[in-house]
């Protein structure tokens, strides 16, 4: 056995272990709350959810694979332009921003897309 190690019995260590719980839970809590009053005062909201659904409604011609692959796309653009690292954590000063982002590149794709083996073959401007 290790010099160094601390023996225990099954209920000091349960002990131990609800005193540390006790103690932190606390300090959790707050550092939780603190960062959930820092995102709201920030003016982030997930902003990012209506916009994609409004491009999705636009694009209901393409499969669903086709569907991802485009979100993915979209939402790799907005996030390169505005300089963000995560769509959900655009702010509400960038909602508008990344909107005209996805609308030109949707209106875009619907300009010069064809319907393709699988697709409904409408589209919507």
């Amino acid at each position: 056995m290790n010099p160094n190690a601390i023996v225990m019995t099954p209920e000091q260590f349960a002990d131990l272990k609800e005193s540390l719980i006790r103690e932190l839970e606390p300090k959790i809590k707050s550092q939780v709350e603190e960062e959930r009053r820092k995102h709201s005062a920030s003016g982030s909201l997930n902003v990012w959810p209506p916009i994609r659904d409004e491009a999705l409604h636009r694009l209901g011609h393409l499969v669903t694979y086709n569907r991802y692959q485009v979100v993915n796309a979209l939402s790799t653009i907005v996030r390169n332009s505005l300089g963000v690292s995560n769509v959900q954590g655009l702010t509400t000063d960038q909602a508008q921003a990344a909107k005209e982002i996805v609308d030109a590149v949707v209106s875009t794709m619907l300009k010069y897309s064809k319907p393709k083996a699988g697709e409904q073959g409408e589209y919507t401007n």
